[in-house]
């Protein structure tokens, strides 16, 4: 991964890390830093010790640890932040019960501003406390008159067991002690946290519960490493002057160094500045039965101006691991120490523990030098870094054949992009909204990286088909300070309908096409609905019989129905009916069904002859008269009948 790179992610990636957090533990973050972050690739440079800045602060710590840290030595006067168990007290140490932690200017240099935690100016920050139990210690964070005040915060209070927030014995500010201990017991007691009635209690919390969170990628080593270097000049003489080359970042091997100091045991510095500084590069051959002995800066490091070169000198042990003893031969170690890998101990004096003058990061530490002070001077040297602002993407999702409400509540489309930095390929998969809301990508991808999209399935639509998806732009070359917006276009299309029809045909009973004028045709009408809307249609039918395609299309299941109104008349024959076989039709898949409607006549009455023969007529030939002689006989019968019972009711008077 290239320094910018990682530069550009400790930034980004790790203060939206904190953001959210901090927003989670319901703490208000407004706006964001109005400073560069001290690690950030900046016109000027990058520092190497930017590690231990923490996000969102301006400001380093003293000393700054990933892991544990032991600390009996007799007083601190800087800043402490331990990624492990800071202990404090251990028996090759200082036996004092008071261990002191102050600003400075006692006998270190406090010219210095404080790191900040949640906000808050801070001068300890512990994963956790402990107190070795043969060597108790009160640590004591001090408050000085006209210096900057900052308090302690621990991580992890559930360690050690049993200690509980108080009142400090000596001062109005708050403590955390043995629950059943006293004023001897060893505590770490802020002065600088009012008890206040107990609300200084909440005053040692953090808002997040990760150590690592809080702070920046360590990017020291790549700085380091990546840079390219100028030689300094060793002049030697009384005190030896190492004369640094004004016109970058200086380096020169610790073996070097010593050739160059002879027998000289101290250096002083000239021409250093910020883009100047002197990185003296330790390697694994230093080392020596565990033991790396420095040279030291002439200067200490409070007597202004002479103590400014403290600040432009760093010892490169980013390739040392495990247990390393750093010692001097007579003056403190002054400079700052970048060991990221390595277990740095500063041994008891009798074994050559000296006052530490400086600024260190360190994998583990251990300050054990018996009456051996440490003293703030932190490292203010920059490095080159490619200054390049990243770029990012985000995602829409946008349908073509359906809307959003074709789609189950709460559907997301699963789109993937791909990209590679530094030949590592890198994807993340971004879930869209059927209702195209925005979502957004990574924002820190360097200018030139390409980012490629694909989704792999897409969710479904009833009654529709996938058609298949197009991303605008197909892909993003990210450009520098620019977030690219990125369309997923999902294209449906109604799912294809599986179709059938008939047709019709004509059939004649009792006549045949030679009884009707020629062109005649029988309309029929065939009736059906599809999706609940009705629809019918006439088809003309040759009397030839000839066959009449009716539509092919209609949807599986459709039921027709057949209807013919009128029938053409055919001379000499009455219509009977008509019969459609088959009566009705369900369409089925791909099949035409043939239907024939069958019209049956039957040949008109003759209107003569007797015994009830439709036509009648006499025997003898005489045309028909129209008068019916059965009803003829029938009308005189009655007639002679009436003249009868007439005839017998007047002679029935005249005998009276």
């Amino acid at each position: 991964m290239s320094l910018r790179r990682r530069l550009i992610r400790a930034r980004s990636a790790a203060v939206l890390s904190v953001g959210a957090m901090v927003l989670a533990a319901g703490v208000v973050v407004i706006g964001a830093p109005t400073a560069a972050i001290a690690n950030e690739c900046t016109p000027a440079g990058a520092n190497p010790m930017g590690a231990s800045v923490p996000l969102g602060s301006e400001a380093a710590y003293t000393i700054y640890t990933t892991g544990d840290a032991i600390l009996s030595n007799p007083e601190i006067e800087g800043t402490l932040a331990i990624g492990g168990t800071a202990t404090f007290g251990d028996p090759r140490g200082n036996a004092n019960l008071q261990y002191p932690i102050y600003h400075g200017g006692i006998g270190g240099n406090a010219d210095y501003d404080l790191p900040q935690i949640d906000g808050v100016d801070n001068r300890v920050l512990l994963n956790r406390f402990a107190s070795d139990p043969a060597t108790p210690k009160i640590v004591q964070v001090q408050v000085q008159d006209g210096l900057p005040v900052g308090g302690a915060k621990i991580i992890d209070q559930t360690t050690p067991a049993g200690y509980v927030f108080g009142p400090s014995f000596d001062s109005a500010g708050t403590t955390y002690y043995p629950s059943t201990g006293g004023n001897q017991s060893p505590q770490l007691d802020s002065r600088a946290q009012l008890w206040n009635g107990g609300a200084g209690e909440a005053t040692f919390d953090t808002a997040l519960t990760d150590f690592g969170a809080y702070f920046p990628e360590d990017t020291g080593a790549a700085l380091l490493s990546e840079t390219d270097y100028v030689a300094p000049n060793v002049v030697p003489g009384g005190t030896p002057n190492v004369a640094l080359n004004a016109s970058g970042p200086n380096q020169i091997a610790l073996v070097d160094l010593w050739a160059g100091l002879g027998d000289a045991n101290v250096f002083t510095m000239s021409s250093f500045s910020a883009q100047a500084p002197l990185i003296v590069k330790v390697s694994p051959a230093d080392v020596v039965g565990g033991v790396l002995t420095l040279p030291s800066y002439a200067n200490a490091g409070k007597d202004a101006p002479g103590n400014e070169g403290i600040s432009y000198l760093l010892f490169d042990l980013s390739d040392i691991t495990g247990d390393v003893t750093i010692v001097a031969p007579d003056r403190p170690v002054r400079g700052s120490i970048y060991a990221p890998d390595a277990h740095v101990i500063f041994p008891p004096s009798a074994e050559g523990g000296k006052e530490f003058e400086g600024q260190l990061i360190a994998s583990s530490f251990s300050a054990l030098q018996n009456g051996e002070e440490i003293h703030t001077n932190l490292f203010l040297g920059l490095l080159p870094c490619s200054l390049v602002e990243p770029g990012g993407f985000t995602l829409q999702k946008a349908l073509v054949g359906v809307t959003p409400a074709d789609f189950p509540d709460g559907t997301v489309f699963e789109v993937t992009a791909s990209w590679s930095v530094e030949d590592v390929p890198t994807s993340q998969v971004f879930e869209l909204p059927v209702d195209g809301s925005m979502v957004a990508g990574p924002t820190d991808l360097p200018v030139g990286t390409v980012v490629t999209f694909t989704e792999a399935t897409a969710p479904d639509a009833a009654g529709f088909d996938f058609v298949g998806v197009a991303f605008s732009p197909t892909s993003v070359t990210i450009g520098a300070d620019t977030v690219t917006a990125v369309t997923a276009t999902n294209t449906y299309a109604p799912e294809p309908v599986e179709t059938g029809g008939f047709s019709l045909q004509k059939a004649l009973s009792g006549v045949t096409a030679a009884d009707f004028p020629d062109g005649t045709v029988f309309e029929v009408t065939a009736s059906w609905s599809v999706g609940g809307v009705p629809a019918s249609q006439v088809f003309q039918l040759p009397a030839t019989g000839g066959v009449v395609n009716g539509p092919t299309d209609l949807p599986v299941g459709t039921v027709v129905t057949f209807s013919e109104v009128t029938a053409p008349e055919a001379e000499g024959f009455d219509f009977v009916g008509v019969a459609f076989s088959p009566s009705s039709v369900t369409i089925g898949a791909d099949t035409v069904t043939a239907v024939t409607a069958t019209n049956t006549y039957a040949p008109e009455d003759s209107g003569g002859g007797g015994g009830g023969g439709a036509g009648g007529g006499s025997d003898s030939g005489l045309p028909a008269t129209g008068v019916d002689v059965a009803g003829t006989t029938f009308i005189g019968a009655i007639l002679l009948l009436v003249g009868g019972l007439a005839f017998a009711a007047a002679k029935r008077r005249r005998l009276s």
